[in-house]
């Protein structure tokens, strides 16, 4: 623990060290569940290490007429194998499960000794099949019950559930007369309310038991498929250069040269030794092994004969096997392998020192390895039936505490009580123990549902006064319903007033229903008619537009027609102007010569 804390080893973990010592099913008191605390009194067993493959475990055995922990053995062990058993610790925190690191370093190590309880599977399977209301109506039907059936005591001798689970409320303090026919401890003692509702609590456990694997493998393939879809969606967001296909190297050139790494001191031990252990084993079983089995038997006295040496000989061994590398010509060999990697353009693997010790890959706090891994059907059944014995643990250990108080205030009632009870037996007793709900009559309930301020029917019209005035559709049909099935209330029974009161409020129901239904269609045909008047003003503003345009072009026509006359008009005035001119000057001419005649004559 000091070298922990100072190298900063030490996991930020709660310390535990409780233990829970379960009564046998098949004991005449039947099953129950008590916590030991191994901190206030214990033995050297509580400082045991756990392991996932231990050598011991947990039993509960009685010793001088009493109940107790034992440590025993699974196994014939050798002198100096260390003492271990399974913690068998859940939590539901996976910071906790990551850093519970196990150190046992067996091949079939879990990673964790803490177990991983995936809460989120619980949770579905609980609330898509024992809700609050589910788990509430169990309770009205068992205070509603006055004989227990044969369905439910069957399962609570299935379980084990006796007077020791139920506790002080089994127990009978008034037996001190030899003519009572009570028993002092009796399952007859428990109210009838309890046990039946423990009786469903049970009958959930056994339905968990089933729906969690299946639950456990759903979410697996869940979480695999949205896995592959992340990894897709990557490879579409960052597409990879197409690599040129290279000629698959052949099998002898991808393989490594055999011998370029020297054997293991334990390897060698067992190379050197098989012969010898082969005699030896041949000697103890005879002819009865064969193949395998033969070979795995020669491999274990072997591996016995090597685990009792001393660090000085291993030491020898592992010398003995670099000496014999050397010697067959292994540095020559590594040289080879490490230009065979040079040429294949791998890095040559760095040489490791040869460990006795098997090492495993501990998982770090960032290894993605705690939460994906693959869970078998095997490994999901398990997990099942190690989550069915969790919830009867936990339900033992409230039935516990349940039973005390009622104890107490059974007690408390009867020391009260001022006429004295001449023969306290199991109905008696039962009977001062109350329901935790009281059941109400029928007809006391049909009153409370019409006629009380608190009642379904006054609160709900309460509430329609308010947003739903008179002349509204919904008003009018609640009060139609209302009026309907009061009438005929009267002149009724019990029973038959229970069943119209079942009748108003499924119609009551419907009428809201089909309001908001109506009212739903309704805001969709408004909307719907919003729309068309918005598309017919787009439409006629399209249109205008449409006329502006083409009465742009006609006027433009107008008045290039206009402007094209002017221009002609324009010409032909200038053309006789410019003809006028032409004849005033050719006139003065002719006049002139006119006289000129005149003057010769």
């Amino acid at each position: 623990e000091y070298v922990q804390k100072e190298l900063g080893l030490r996991p930020n973990l709660p310390d535990f060290y409780n233990m829970a010592m379960e009564r046998p099913m098949k004991d005449p008191r039947g099953y129950s569940l008590l916590f030991v605390d191994a901190s206030r009194k214990s033995g050297l067993g509580s400082s045991f290490s756990h392991s996932c493959s231990p050598t011991c475990e947990v039993r509960v055995v009685a010793l001088n007429g009493k109940l107790t922990l034992a440590m025993t053995t699974l196994r014939d062990l050798e002198v100096g194998e260390e003492l271990t058993f399974d913690y068998n610790a859940v939590t539901e925190s996976l910071n906790e499960y990551r850093f519970a690191i196990c150190l046992c370093g067996h091949k079939n190590c879990r990673g964790s000794f803490l177990h991983f309880a995936t809460a989120d599977c619980y949770q579905q399977v609980l609330s898509r099949n024992s809700p609050i209301a589910a788990r509430f109506a169990n309770l009205v039907r068992g205070c509603m019950k006055q004989v227990m059936s044969k369905e439910d005591s069957e399962l609570l001798a299935k379980h084990g559930f006796s007077t020791a689970a139920f506790g002080a409320v089994s127990f009978n303090h008034h037996t001190a007369s030899a003519d009572s026919t009570s028993t002092q401890d009796s399952i007859d003692n428990v109210p009838i309310w309890l046990r039946t509702f423990v009786a469903d609590c049970l009958r959930y456990i056994e339905y968990e038991r089933r729906a969690l694997p299946v639950a456990l493998l759903c979410n697996q393939m869940d979480r695999i498929d949205k896995s592959k879809q992340e990894e897709k969606a990557k490879k579409k967001q960052k597409p990879k250069p197409v690599p040129k296909k290279e000629k698959p190297e052949p099998a002898e050139k991808s393989k490594s040269i055999s011998g370029s790494r020297p054997k293991t001191s334990w390897m060698f031990f067992l190379d050197c030794k098989r012969d010898h252990y082969r005699a030896v084993v041949q000697k103890k079983h005879g002819s009865k092994l064969k193949g395998l089995e033969f070979a795995q038997e020669v491999s274990k006295e072997a591996s016995k004969a090597f685990k009792k040496l001393s660090d000085e000989k291993k030491e020898v061994w592992k010398k003995k096997a670099i000496a014999d590398w050397k010697k067959n010509g292994g540095e020559q060999k590594a040289k080879q392998e490490e230009e065979r990697q040079k040429a294949r353009g791998k890095k040559a693997p760095a040489e490791k020192e040869v460990d006795d010790g098997k090492e495993e890959n501990v998982p770090t706090e960032n290894d993605a390895s705690f939460e994906a891994k693959t869970i078998s059907f095997a490994d999901a059944d398990a997990e099942g039936f190690s989550a069915m014995e969790q919830r009867i643990q936990q339900l033992a250990q409230s039935l516990s505490r349940v039973g005390r108080v009622l104890d107490r205030h059974r007690e408390n009632v009867l020391s009260k009580c001022t006429d004295p009870i001449a023969n306290v037996d199991s109905d008696v007793l039962r009977n001062f123990v109350p329901t935790p709900l009281k059941i109400m009559s029928d007809k006391d309930l049909v009153d409370w549902i019409w006629e009380d301020s608190n009642g379904i029917i006054e609160n709900l019209f309460s509430m329609l006064e308010k947003n739903f005035p008179r002349g509204y559709l919904l008003h009018d049909l609640l009060s139609a319903t209302k009026v309907k099935h009061k009438l005929r209330l009267t002149n009724k029974n019990t029973s038959d007033a229970k069943k119209v009161t079942k009748e108003a409020l499924l119609q009551l129901r419907k009428n809201i229903l089909d309001f908001l239904v109506f009212a739903d269609e309704s805001v969709k045909e408004v909307r719907k008619e919003k729309n068309r008047e918005k598309d017919r003003i787009r439409r006629e503003k399209a249109n205008k537009q449409e006329i502006k345009q083409q009465d742009v072009p006609a006027s433009a026509s107008d008045e290039q027609q206009s402007n094209a006359v002017a221009d002609e008009s324009s010409q032909t005035s200038n053309q006789t102007i410019s003809n006028a001119r032409v004849l005033d000057e050719k006139r003065p001419v002719e006049d002139d010569s006119s006289i000129d005649k005149d003057d010769r004559a």
